[in-house]
């Protein structure tokens, strides 16, 4: 009798695990975590493709922000702005799975800084409940690390490494 019932227990838990979850392409400004560089919009938008790829973030596209929310602050012609979605990753756990996302902002002033906004947002779901999370500290630590990394190593105007 013990058995059976331990028995239809763990199918319970094996067939109630399946569910859909939803991630959000855009994420919210609530959690956002933000730096200005010193560097041109196009050079901080390769880099930061490249940061997100050498970590292991797929990109799913890039919009215009303004689709989004709006935009106060972008109104001079030289000001340019994109929006970097990437795409859901998923990590499985003997208890669950975590789902996670990332969108990155670039915001380029004159060509001369460039402000990189990230947020963040990952799904824990195990059998009935979800927990959402929207920091990541280590993560956005190791993007703006490498940022700074990569552009000191990039040539100047003169064709001389930064400083």
């Amino acid at each position: 009798m013990i058995k059976k019932f331990f028995c239809l227990l763990g199918m319970f838990f094996i067939f109630s695990g399946c569910a859909t979850i939803n991630i959000p392409h855009y994420i919210k400004e609530e959690y956002s975590y933000k730096k200005k560089f010193d560097a041109d919009y196009e050079i901080v938008r390769k880099q930061i493709k490249n940061i997100l790829q050498s970590l292991h973030w797929e990109i799913e596209g890039e919009v215009e922000p303004s689709v989004f929310e709006t935009v106060k602050d972008i109104v001079h012609p030289e000001n340019q702005q994109t929006l970097i979605f990437s795409k859901v990753r998923q990590s499985g756990f003997f208890v669950g799975s975590q789902y996670a996302r990332v969108n990155v902002f670039l915001r380029g002033y004159k060509k001369e800084w460039t402000e990189i906004e990230i947020r963040y947002v990952s799904i824990f779901s195990i059998v009935f409940q979800r927990f959402t999370k929207y920091r990541q500290d280590r993560l956005v630590q190791k993007v703006f690390t490498q940022m700074q990394k990569n552009l000191m190593a990039l040539p100047d105007t003169d064709g001389h490494l930064s400083p």
